[in-house]
């Protein structure tokens, strides 16, 4: 049982999505990053409404969430 668990998320689970254990944990901390600099802009929003940082690069964070999103899926259609 032990080893079934061991398999299925060390080897099955990154299989998945057509990778290994280390590259599949190397794009998880970019994903994971990106989306606590993303949470981050928004709570200093949140705290102050006039500071935006997705405005001042000219997008919205709803349009760089969905473009992480697209990402994500494009992942799971290469295997």
């Amino acid at each position: 049982m032990l080893q079934r668990c061991f398999r299925k998320c060390f080897i099955e689970h990154p299989e998945s999505v057509g990778e290994n254990y280390f590259t599949h944990g190397i794009k998880a901390l970019y994903f994971g990053s990106i989306l606590f600099v993303y949470g981050t802009c928004e709570v200093l929003h949140a705290i102050v409404p006039g500071i935006d940082i997705f405005k001042l690069r000219g997008t919205t964070s709803a349009d760089q969430l969905e473009n992480l999103c697209d990402q994500l899926r494009e992942r799971k259609k290469d295997d």
